[in-house]
């Protein structure tokens, strides 16, 4: 798979990227249905005690579910 890989509201730093495509493709070993993936990494509403925080979202594709649907669970 080709994963498409988005950063909001941060700069892109190359080693974050590398290190996701790294996991995807570690994934992809485990459950090699894997049609298709988007990463999105965001900063999220900062707070100044915590430091920053990080919303991720992964979103996989496989054959035979609909968006918002996992096929193993059924």
């Amino acid at each position: 798979i080709e994963p498409t890989v988005t950063f909001r509201k941060i700069r892109t730093p190359a080693v974050l990227e590398t290190d996701i495509r790294r996991r995807l493709a570690k994934l992809e070993t485990l459950i090699p249905e894997i049609i298709g993936a988007h990463v999105l990494v965001e900063l999220a509403d900062r707070h100044h005690r915590d430091g920053k925080r990080w919303r991720v979202r992964i979103e996989v594709s496989v054959p035979g579910a609909t968006e918002g649907q996992n096929p193993a669970c059924q």
